[in-house]
This record gives C-alpha cells, sequence and structure tokens, in this order.
C-alpha cells in the first residue's frame, strides 16, 4: 500500500484474513481473539509486506509521542502475541522476521479482497435513473471474484495448514525451584513423578538419594551401596539403570529396584545405556559401538557403530531411533547424533553449531516432541545452559536449536518428569580455594589468601608465582606475598598450566579454547601481547615445560608423524624432535639438573623417568587401580611430587624418590572436595598445593510452559 490510501477491506494469508474495516482476525473463518495494539501491528507489517518497517517506524505509527510507556517492552510483547496467534517462531519465521537492531518483516504473500484503496475522485451522474452504472457492476462484479477467489484461496490454505509441518514452537522455563540444599556434590538423576532419584558423593563415597519432586527433606535409598551415573528409569518405573564400579574407560551396568535400592549387576561394560521402550530390551555404547540386549544383558547384537565415542543415550518414545553424543576423541568436540532403528541412517543434529560451549547429554520428552540437552565447557569441566530440539526425525532436514537458559547457573545431568512439564538439573556455581598441605600439622591451609585459582608455578628464584583463575581461566602473576598482580591474557585466551622460564622473564602456557587445538603460548612477565610457539604445528599441544638452560621446551603433542609423544623445542635451531620411545606418553616433566625427564604412561598408571645421559626409559613407581598425573619435580630434583586416585582410597598425594622409585604417602585428601579436574602444584618449600572445591551444587526443578 502507497503511504496516503486508505484501505478498507481484507487481507487473506494461508488461511487468515485480517478485515481493517471491523478490526477483526479471523482463522478459516472463526474469529480469534485479539488485542488492539499487536493487531495494529500486524496489520502495518502486512501493508508493507516483504519490506522492512523499522523500530522507528512502528513507535511513530503505534506508541505516539503523548504516550507513556516502555515502547520496548511493548513492542517486544505485541510482536510476541502476533507470533503466538499465529503460530511463528522467531526462530524459523513462516510470517515475521526479525530484523536485528532495525525492525520487522512480513515475509508471506498476501491477497487483498474487498474495498480498494479510496482515492477522491468526482461523482459520476446519470441523466436516467434506470440507465446503468457500468463502474457500479464492474465493482459489484470485481467484488464477487475477489470473494470467490479468496474463498479458493482460503480452502487451498486450509488443505496446505492440515499437510505443513508446524514451525517449531520451544516451551519456556515458566518457573525454577531449588529442590536440595546440602552443598554436595550431585550426578544424573531420574524421577518417577513422586521422587526424584539422584546420585550424591559424599567424601569419596557415591550414594543413590531421593527427594520429593516439590522439595523438602533428602534421604539415602540404601546406605551400604550407591552408583556412580543414573541412566534412566525403566517404562514401568520400577527400578534404575545404571552404572557403577570407577573404571578408566567404561562401567558395569545395574539395575537397581526401587524402592528399596537393591542392585543388580548386568553382563556387559558400557560408556552409556538407555532402556529401550517395551521394557525388556536395553541399549548400551562401548566406544563407537552400539548394541541392544536383553533386559539382563545377554543375547546381545551390535546394532550400529558410529563416528565418535558413544555417551548419553536415550530411545524415542516412538521406539524408533536413539539419540546420543559422540565425541571426537582427536578434537574433543562433542556432536548430539540420530540413529534410525528402521534403517540404520545416522544423522548430525548438530551439524553445523557455533556455540563456544558444546552440545551434550540430551533427554526425550516422554511424548517425543522435544529433546532437551545441555552444553558443556570441556576444557572447565563444567556445564552450560538448557536447550531444545524438535522431538521429529532429523534425517534429511535441518532442524534449529533453541537456548531455554542463559546463565548464571551452570546447568546439567538433566531429566524430565514423567508427565513432561518438569525438567530436573543440577545448578552449579563454581568456585574453589587454594590451600596448601602443611605436613607437619597435617591440614590444609589457605594459600596466596586462598583465592578461586589453580595451576600454580613458583619461579625458580622464589619470588614471584603465576597462577589461572578459576572458573575464568585468566593467566595472572604476583609475588608471593600476593603484591604486583597483574594480568597476563585477555580476550578468548583459555591459559592452563603455566610454566615460568628459568630466567624469570616469560611465562610459557597452554591456550586451551573450546573447538580450536591448544596451542603453546608465550608471555612476558610484564604482560604485553602473547605470542604462538609453534604456529606452523596443525596439531594440538600440551603440557610444556622449559628445560633449566632456558634454551628448550619440552611438551606432549602429535608434532611428527601425527603420533602422540613427547617432543623438544630448540630456540637455537627452532626444531622439534621426538623424545626416543615415548609415544603415548604424557605429563612430561623436565628435571632441574635436565637429566631426567619424567611422564605418566598412556594408562596413566606407571611414572616413568628418560635419562638423557643413558637415552633410556625407566619404571620408577606404578599404582595398581585408579591414576596418576600432575608429577612435579621437587625444587632440589631428588623427588617427584604426583597426585593419584585410589579407587579405594580415594584422592591422595604421593612422593616418588628419584632415580630409585621410592613411594611415600604424603596427604591422604579421601575426604576433601575437589573439583573437576583434580589438580596438584608445589608451594615454594615443595608443600603440595591444591584447589578444593568452594561450588554450590544443587538440583533444580524447572516448571515448563508450552505453547
Amino acid at each position: 500500500m502507497r503511504d496516503g490510501e486508505l484501505f478498507r477491506g481484507v487481507f487473506c494469508f494461508e488461511g487468515f484474513e485480517v478485515d481493517v474495516r471491523s478490526g477483526e482476525l479471523r482463522k478459516l473463518g472463526t474469529r480469534i481473539k485479539f488485542q488492539d495494539q499487536p493487531l495494529r501491528l500486524l496489520t502495518l507489517l502486512i501493508e508493507h509486506q516483504g519490506e522492512v518497517v523499522t523500530r522507528e517506524e512502528l513507535r511513530a505509527k503505534l506508541w505516539p509521542a503523548d504516550t507513556f510507556v516502555d515502547f520496548d517492552h511493548g513492542l517486544n510483547s505485541a510482536v510476541a502475541r502476533v507470533r503466538e496467534v499465529l503460530n511463528d517462531s522467531a526462530a524459523t519465521p513462516r510470517f515475521i522476521e526479525t530484523i536485528p537492531k532495525r525492525g520487522y518483516r512480513f515475509l508471506a504473500p498476501v491477497e487483498v479482497r474487498g474495498a480498494l484503496p479510496e482515492l477522491r475522485v468526482a461523482a459520476i451522474t446519470s441523466s436516467s435513473e434506470e440507465k446503468s452504472d457500468p463502474v457500479k457492476d464492474w465493482n459489484q462484479w470485481l467484488g464477487w471474484l475477489v470473494v470467490i477467489g479468496c474463498l479458493l484461496a482460503v480452502i487451498v490454505f486450509a488443505g496446505m495448514e492440515m499437510v505443513r509441518p508446524k514451525a517449531f514452537a520451544p516451551p519456556k522455563i515458566a518457573r525454577t525451584v531449588q529442590l536440595t540444599n546440602d552443598g554436595q556434590l550431585k550426578g544424573t538423576s531420574a524421577s518417577d513423578g513422586i521422587r526424584l532419584y539422584f546420585v550424591e558423593k559424599i567424601a569419596e563415597k557415591f550414594l543413590l538419594k531421593q527427594v520429593s519432586v516439590h522439595g523438602g527433606v533428602v534421604s539415602t535409598v540404601n546406605p551400604s551401596w550407591g552408583p556412580i551415573y543414573i541412566y534412566e528409569l525403566s517404562p514401568n518405573r520400577s527400578e534404575l539403570l545404571a552404572g557403577a564400579e570407577i573404571k578408566l574407560e567404561a562401567m558395569p551396568l545395574f539395575t537397581i529396584e526401587l524402592p528399596s535400592g537393591l542392585p543388580h549387576k548386568l553382563n556387559p561394560w558400557a560408556n552409556a545405556a538407555c532402556w529401550m521402550r517395551d521394557g525388556l530390551h536395553i541399549a548400551y555404547a562401548q566406544g563407537k559401538e552400539i548394541y541392544q540386549a536383553s533386559i539382563d544383558g545377554s543375547n546381545a547384537n551390535r546394532i550400529a557403530t558410529v563416528g565418535g565415542d558413544v555417551s548419553n543415550l536415550s530411545a524415542s518414545p516412538d521406539g524408533a531411533r536413539l539419540r546420543f553424543t559422540t565425541s571426537d576423541n582427536e578434537s574433543g568436540a562433542l556432536e548430539l547424533t540420530e540413529l534410525s532403528l528402521k534403517d540404520g541412517t545416522v544423522t548430525s543434529l548438530t551439524p553445523s553449531w557455533k556455540g563456544v560451549a558444546r552440545p551434550c547429554c540430551g533427554v526425550w520428552s516422554p511424548d517425543g516432541r522435544y529433546y532437551y540437552f545441555q552444553t558443556r565447557l570441556e576444557s572447565k569441566y563444567l556445564d552450560g545452559d538448557i536447550w531444545v530440539l524438535p522431538g521429529a526425525s532429523g534425517k534429511g532436514q535441518r532442524i534449529a536449536e533453541t537456548a531455554l537458559t542463559h546463565g548464571p547457573l551452570a546447568l546439567g545431568k538433566l531429566s524430565v518428569d514423567p508427565n513432561g512439564r518438569t525438567l530436573y538439573a543440577r545448578g552449579v556455581l563454581p568456585r574453589a580455594q587454594l590451600v596448601r598441605y602443611d605436613s607437619c600439622s597435617a591440614s590444609l591451609l589457605p594459600f596466596l589468601g586462598g583465592i578461586s585459582a589453580s595451576d600454580v608455578d613458583i619461579s625458580k628464584d622464589r619470588q614471584w608465582v603465576t597462577y589461572v583463575s578459576y572458573p575464568e581461566s585468566v593467566l595472572w602473576r604476583s609475588r608471593l606475598d600476593g603484591s604486583e598482580q597483574l594480568r597476563l591474557s585477555f580476550g578468548k585466551i583459555e591459559a592452563y598450566m603455566p610454566r615460568w622460564s628459568p630466567d624469570g622473564k616469560e611465562i610459557a602456557f597452554i591456550d586451551f579454547q573450546e573447538g580450536k587445538q591448544s596451542k603453546i603460548l608465550l608471555v612476558s612477565k610484564d604482560g604485553g601481547p602473547t605470542r604462538e610457539l609453534l604456529p606452523e604445528d596443525r596439531h594440538w599441544e600440551d603440557q610444556v615445560n622449559w628445560t633449566s638452560d632456558g634454551k628448550s621446551i619440552v611438551f606432549q603433542g602429535k608434532y611428527l608423524n601425527d603420533e602422540v609423544a613427547i617432543y623438544r623445542f630448540d630456540f637455537g635451531t627452532r626444531k622439534v624432535t621426538q623424545l626416543p620411545e615415548s609415544k603415548g606418553l604424557t605429563w612430561p616433566r623436565v628435571s632441574p639438573d635436565q637429566r631426567y625427564v619424567a611422564a605418566v604412561s598412556a594408562n596413566l598408571r606407571k611414572l616413568l623417568l628418560f635419562d638423557n645421559n643413558t637415552k633410556k626409559w625407566s619404571e620408577i613407581s606404578q599404582v595398581e587401580s585408579g591414576w596418576i598425573a600432575y608429577d612435579n619435580f621437587s625444587f632440589d630434583g631428588k623427588y617427584i611430587f604426583m597426585a593419584g586416585l585410589d579407587t579405594q582410597r580415594g584422592y591422595r598425594v604421593l612422593k616418588v624418590s628419584v632415580p630409585k622409585g621410592k613411594t611415600t604417602l604424603v596427604a591422604d585428601l579421601r575426604n576433601v572436595a575437589m573439583p573437576d579436574p583434580l589438580w596438584m602444584g608445589l608451594a615454594a618449600d615443595d608443600s603440595p598445593v591444591i584447589r578444593i572445591d568452594k561450588s554450590t551444587r544443587e538440583i533444580y526443578a524447572m516448571d515448563l510452559e508450552f505453547p
């Protein structure tokens, strides 16, 4: 419509009619109750179909200068109401498209019927009353043609409306309620509609807990045994499918009777598992392979092999598909994936995910309409926000995801109430405290004032300290008393494991950004720009260490021959060489006299020593269960301190003599709460420094509001 024209007819689009004269909106002939302001907004957008109507134009037309309202709130509410009535979506619009920072545009084709624009024209007179008026006759015929055309259009659009896929309309979180309040570490959960069952870790013991879905007193289901991971509640709500017993790569599966909590061990070991909807079978994953088996784990058949390690299996309510998370061990990328159980087709649900946090860990709504998932910051071991995807098959089409939360809580470990109207999640506000272990008093004392930080390294002159703030991952340095503090990293850099150069002038560290290869960066202790040590390396780099003469850097990576190994970079020649027989080794550390390089075996159970004189490796310490990591030479080079997890005795700090390998226990940390991942360093007096967990972790119920 041109400015100045007064339209008095009806706009038709996809079964809807906007009658400008009567101020009514109808769908397939039925009047829809609609407020005046949203209707005027819709009419204005239709009049400029295909054009951008700016927010300023909308303000001028719909909110005059003498109207005292919050314009932004009013406009956003009006647009939301129009979309709600038209069953439209901001993410995948059919009718109203948002033009960021400008305005809105009406997309659908529009047909005009009824009166034409009223223009000022001279009256036509007749010399005879019986004489026909050609203009009047033409208008009558035109009116009938338009009416017939619009009726046909309504019939066509009604048929299209019946077969057209509806725009995805995600639910909203209407209310959030905290169900627990004990501060203990919590894990996965499942609800039968009356109680919420969840895993809680107290000291080093995992227990199955329960609480009313309305909150209240938390109780232990079985005081003598508990799972590590709840996979799902059975379709008849009588037992849980769970994993227990810590292992490095997989866990044995159990079913747990409810309400007694009595466990029954199944045959397979698995990375993930779920119930099939018949309640008689389960699906489980071992690495990249997915199996289906009877409820006791027998009669297992491999049904698929996919492109990454599988976790968080979940079967669709109709039993036709599995959805799960796949992970790439090389890049660390996570992806949501769908497997058709009818034809074996594997489809990526998040092929073009661009967020920094990675998608993972989804659950279906009971009716199959929605698939809720969380994001995760793998470099920080932190959960992110809750998102939702359509439950419809992703095969052959791009489906859009929608965020349901935007912080500040880090939310994860999702489950859904059987009625489908409530989501349960673990919410975390991450914080830590730096402490050192005092062997004289056998106690933990604040270090650097007990700041929330990690990855501490002391300069060789024992005057300066560098560390990484937690959970922000920002690199800092200061004197040991905390004075002369200076921030050294900025922007998107995620600092990790910094190391002082021997002369105290530079710091080498790892930039561990999500979605990128980790790289070694160097920065002056006085600040300034960072520089990449090996820009030509197409692979990741990790665990950086200086040699004591400052001429070389030793690190773990895949620099040559695409092998994970330990490498040495020479500043003089700028060449990289691989340490002999170091394939698969990790956690390299150089002794203060440069004679030895310590490393940990690929299974994280052996401490090895490379002698630069003999050019040979030797095993000097081994643990029978669990793992070891974070090895550090003492300042005099006579000992190696390392952190470990024993499956029976929990976290601990060990000391190993060099080169004989005598191993002694320094600190028992089984009753100390520490955030993931465990970290350990050394203070200037060689006392172990750790970070203890000060995060809040509680279970939240989120009531959903559906369109």
